[in-house]
């Protein structure tokens, strides 16, 4: 986990390892979800949370980032 506080905004990088990589997709999705029932996340174009994906390791699965 990364805290990023400059400038009195707080924002975490949270790194989530999924075991297959076929429903990645599904899982960004999920993640999405979780992240809008969250009330102290901050919103607007550029400050939205974002589910990206941070790679895929050699030994399968897949990593993704959520930044909040």
């Amino acid at each position: 986990m990364i805290n990023y506080s400059s400038g009195g905004t707080q924002r975490i990088d949270v790194e989530v390892e999924l075991a297959e990589r076929k429903d990645v997709d599904a899982a960004i999705g999920e993640l999405k979800k979780l992240i809008a029932d969250e009330p102290p996340l901050l919103g607007g174009a550029t400050l939205a949370p974002v589910v990206t994906v941070a790679g895929y390791p050699d030994d399968g699965g897949a990593t993704l980032r959520i930044a909040a």
